[in-house]
């Protein structure tokens, strides 16, 4: 991938955009709690099915009533998210 279309990935997952290639596969892989960009109350995050780290914090944040689903589209969910709850749960 293209460092254009890691940003881009990035950013549909409410995730900083600066930083080399090698720094936006590992923020992809394992986000933390400081790639978050954090200026909104809510978040859309965009899901893929292989990303595991952010699957599993949404669907805690689903099953207490703390997210909802917006929309999915061939492979990609997209969840409503407020910022704040979805801080809580990511690593530091």
């Amino acid at each position: 991938m293209t460092l254009n279309e890691l940003k881009e990935l990035c950013k549909l997952k409410s995730l900083k955009t600066s930083g080399t290639k090698e720094e936006l596969v590992k923020r992809l892989e394992n986000p933390r709690r400081s790639d978050l960009v954090t200026t909104k109350t809510i978040t859309k995050i965009h899901l893929d099915e292989d990303n595991d780290v952010l699957t599993k914090v949404i669907s805690k944040l689903v099953q207490n009533n703390k997210s909802k689903l917006l929309y999915y589209s061939t492979g990609h969910f997209v969840y409503e998210v407020k910022t704040k709850e979805l801080q809580k749960l990511l690593p530091i």
